[in-house]
């Protein structure tokens, strides 16, 4: 799932969706009334597209930002064992 987001496929299955509804309203004839509202469909698409890929990315962002912060406390956790060991030797050559 990550991957996919990272990827951006389903951002380029949204696209190419859009782009086929954009064709299809585009090869409409139809009188100038109506190509007036066809117009601003296809501005709406385009608005809409927009700003779905600045959300993509943005949670892209967010999603490495996560990522790396598990990385870094996976890599803490895993030296866990070796700092408590340290510490008991710490305290025992304290108390002798």
């Amino acid at each position: 799932m990550t991957e996919a987001i990272i990827n951006n496929s389903a951002l380029n299955d949204i696209k190419k969706s859009l782009n086929e509804i954009k064709n299809l309203l585009k090869s409409t004839n139809l009188n100038d009334g109506h190509k007036d509202k066809i117009n601003l469909i296809l501005d709406n698409i385009d608005s809409c597209f927009l700003q779905l890929s600045y959300d993509i990315k943005k949670m892209n962002n967010e999603i490495q930002l996560l990522y790396n912060k598990h990385k870094d406390q996976d890599y803490k956790l895993n030296r866990l064992p070796e700092e408590i060991l340290n510490l008991k030797k710490q305290a025992s050559k304290k108390r002798k």
